[in-house]
């Protein structure tokens, strides 16, 4: 969540490439909603799952989709699909 992108990248960690997984591969998850958090991401990094569909303005499907990919791993140490629950249950898109 904090560096992916739509698509996968190739990047240089330690001097060794390695391959950034991007959002894409995530099934049912859309390039709109996955440039909206690249946009979102630009203004500052996500704080936690609330802030990032917040600021992305992510829907619940899409939180799920995310959560459901491990894409949420990064932002809390909850198993994604609690902090999903969690994100929505509290009134979240």
């Amino acid at each position: 969540m904090l560096y992916s992108n739509y698509d996968s990248t190739l990047e240089d960690i330690d001097t060794k490439p390695a391959v950034r997984l991007g959002r894409r591969l995530i099934k049912g998850m859309r390039e709109a909603a996955a440039q909206s958090i690249v946009e979102a991401r630009r203004k500052a990094p996500f704080t936690s799952a609330e802030d990032l569909s917040l600021r992305a303005r992510l829907d619940q499907p899409v939180m799920k989709l995310l959560a459901g990919g491990d894409a949420l791993m990064s932002l809390s140490g909850q198993p994604p699909l609690l902090r999903c629950c969690a994100v929505c249950a509290q009134g979240g898109p």
